[in-house]
């Protein structure tokens, strides 16, 4: 399943007015910074979504971290973004 996928299922899902809260962290593509965030925010869009609040906390424990096999560079800011379906 794409991002594309994963919105418009979601879309399906919830009710109009309903809020659909993701966190993510931003990456790094061949060393080169994306920042996944805004990248996700478009997306659901796209998809009868509206962003209504974004904010970041820097990562200071790292013990849950997940195995990334050294790609993607270390995440240090998670973003919590708060959608409601429109």
């Amino acid at each position: 399943m794409s991002i594309l996928d994963h919105f418009a299922e979601i879309s399906k899902c919830l009710d109009k007015g309903r809020h659909y809260i993701m966190v993510v962290g931003d990456s790094s593509v061949s060393n080169i910074p994306f920042n996944t965030s805004n990248f996700l925010t478009e997306i659901a869009e796209r998809n009868g979504f509206r962003i209504t609040n974004k904010w970041g906390y820097k990562i200071k424990n790292r013990y849950m971290r997940f195995d990334r096999n050294g790609r993607g560079g270390i995440i240090e800011i998670d973003w919590v973004l708060d959608f409601v379906r429109i």
